[in-house]
């Protein structure tokens, strides 16, 4: 009976491993300090060339920073105190995918890879106030302190026109040129016109990466 429930437990640990290797979203590039992943309630600490997971929430502690690399080439980098949850990622190369995220603190970058590129209505990123519809480009938040800032930023070799929607019930904004950006005070409050940031603003936000 002892080694039939070896032989069990066996069996189902490695069909709980195969099944989490199915999720596999990505893995971490870079990281520094302490970063956590919680998956399905169980809490783990991130290291460098570790995986992440569809549904792992993950938060970095004060002075921490990882930067995210998923299997289409997305890259997600997330300063200190911060917390984001990989909500879905689903993708085969050659066939396109889906990836959405709930940014709930901190400062975020995004860069897109071939999902987007692919399809950009199957990317979705989340803010505590709104929601930011992609078309393929890199975009820095900050997200949990005060309104929600979103900034379009440069992306070297673009596969196409950076646009980005920024949207909530309150209405929308389409921002098409970078270092133009948008601010959302509170749930259904309509994003503000799209805006220039100052230079010192941008290098602020993304030095905490």
């Amino acid at each position: 009976m002892k080694t039939t429930a070896v032989i069990l437990a066996a069996v189902a640990a490695s069909m709980a491993s195969t099944a989490l290797s199915a999720d596999r979203a990505g893995g971490v590039a870079e990281i520094d300090g302490d970063v956590f992943a919680v998956l399905d309630g169980a809490e783990r600490m991130l290291e460098e060339n570790g995986a992440v997971f569809s549904g792992d929430r993950i938060s970095t502690r004060e002075d921490a920073n990882v930067l995210l690399r998923f299997l289409d080439e997305t890259t997600l980098a997330l300063g200190e105190d911060g917390e984001v949850t990989i909500d879905e990622f689903v993708f085969s190369p050659g066939a396109g995918g889906a990836f959405s995220a709930t940014m709930a603190k901190g400062v975020f970058r995004y860069l897109s890879g071939q999902i987007a590129a692919r399809d950009p209505n199957q990317v979705d990123l989340t803010t505590p106030f709104g929601t930011i519809g992609v078309r393929g480009t890199h975009v820095l938040t900050r997200v949990g302190d005060g309104p929600d800032l979103i900034i379009l930023l440069e992306e070297d070799a673009p596969k196409r026109p950076p646009v980005i929607q920024v949207s909530n019930s309150g209405g929308a904004v389409v921002i098409d040129q970078p270092e133009f950006g948008t601010e959302i005070a509170g749930p259904g409050v309509a994003p503000t016109p799209p805006r220039r940031y100052n230079l010192r603003v941008i290098t602020s936000l993304t030095r905490t990466l």
